[in-house]
């Protein structure tokens, strides 16, 4: 059975369980009516209101309401005076048997609805580490002959013996496993963002290394001037996690040379707490409609796409304290993040 058909909580019915409690509940009413001169009206409540917490915790729910009915009867025809019958001499000695059946109840109700939730996160818990454990043994399964086919299939570009079509085949190839191997990344990444388990390993960087490392995977468009990068001369170091910042900037990039057109832009610029990273192509950017629900997950504007990418972005970005947000014009279309330029404290002392 799947994981995820496994039941929250048995609703089967368990008929022994009904019995089992009503001879508990018989047994106790005798036991309590032999003492009931030594413990008082008040602890033989008690005895009742302990036995359906009993049921509540260990029973299919519904037997703790069976428990609190019982247990009123037995009270209330047992150990209520006149024995034996229901009927009472005083009203007020109905009220005691009848503020344990409502306290009883309630009791019961909630130690259910306690034992639920707790089955409820439990469930969920073991579900989450389920897709965990099945996203990274398919992206491990996945990965490993894609390198192989990257592998092979630049060092069949590396020869200089091809002709022309099968050179532009070769290389469109090369693309798609990029392109595959960033998507099974962001799929794994937002598994991560999901379940709050991204690490963050932070430490000096130039915003500079990692632009210049995500435009050798667009050499063709970096050669061509259909892709450029201003960054200030005086641009210092910032503390973030280099992996991830590259994640963002590479999701960006690409998503301008999917969605957008050319030429690309990024632009660093600073700020007197913060620097700023611009992505802009020339595109006029997914319609009006669509533009509020650009960074959730699966909000491809396009066919082909999972609408993954910018999702991770935002997840990563607001993993670093930052801000990730879009700008649309005619013929302009920008997305921005932000990083701090202000070092964490407690980062700077670990």
């Amino acid at each position: 059975m799947s994981l995820y058909q496994v039941p929250l909580l048995s609703h089967k019915k368990q008929p022994w369980q009904y019995a089992a409690i009503l001879v508990m509940v018989l047994l106790t009413t005798v036991g309590l009516y032999k003492l009931r001169d030594q413990l008082g009206d008040a602890n033989i409540s008690l005895v009742y209101l302990l036995l359906v917490l009993f049921c509540a915790v260990t029973t299919e729910p519904g037997v703790s309401i069976f428990c609190s009915g019982v247990s009123f009867l037995c009270y209330d025809f047992v150990l209520i005076p006149p024995e034996i019958n229901f009927i009472t001499f005083s009203i007020t000695k109905l009220l005691d048997p009848v503020a344990f059946f409502v306290v009883a109840l309630v009791t019961g109700a909630i130690a259910e609805r306690s034992r639920t939730i707790a089955a409820e996160k439990a469930t969920y818990r073991q579900a989450s580490q389920f897709r965990s454990t099945i996203l990274q043994l398919v992206s491990h399964n996945l990965r490993t002959p894609l390198a192989v086919i990257k592998t092979a299939l630049t060092s069949v570009l590396d020869s200089k013996e091809l002709p022309e079509a099968s050179t532009e085949l070769l290389v469109s190839a090369n693309q798609e496993c990029d392109r595959l191997n960033r998507l099974i990344g962001n799929v794994l990444q937002v598994s991560r963002l999901d379940t709050q388990t991204v690490q963050l390993h932070q430490d000096w960087n130039g915003l500079d290394d990692v632009i210049s490392s995500v435009f050798a995977r667009w050499r063709p468009l970096v050669n061509s001037k259909a892709m450029t990068a201003t960054i200030p001369n005086n641009l210092p170091l910032i503390k973030f996690d280099y992996a991830l910042i590259e994640n963002v900037l590479v999701n960006l990039v690409e998503n301008a040379v999917r969605h957008g057109h050319p030429p690309i832009h990024v632009g660093v610029e600073l700020h007197p707490t913060e620097v700023w990273v611009t992505v802009t192509d020339c595109g006029e950017g997914p319609p009006i409609d669509q533009r509020d629900h650009l960074f959730k997950h699966f909000a491809s504007v396009k066919s082909g796409g999972l609408g993954l990418g910018l999702a991770v972005c935002k997840g990563l970005i607001d993993a670093h304290q930052g801000r990730l947000w879009a700008n649309f014009q005619p013929a302009k279309t920008s997305f921005t993040f932000s990083l701090s330029l202000m070092a964490d404290e407690d980062s700077d002392n670990e």
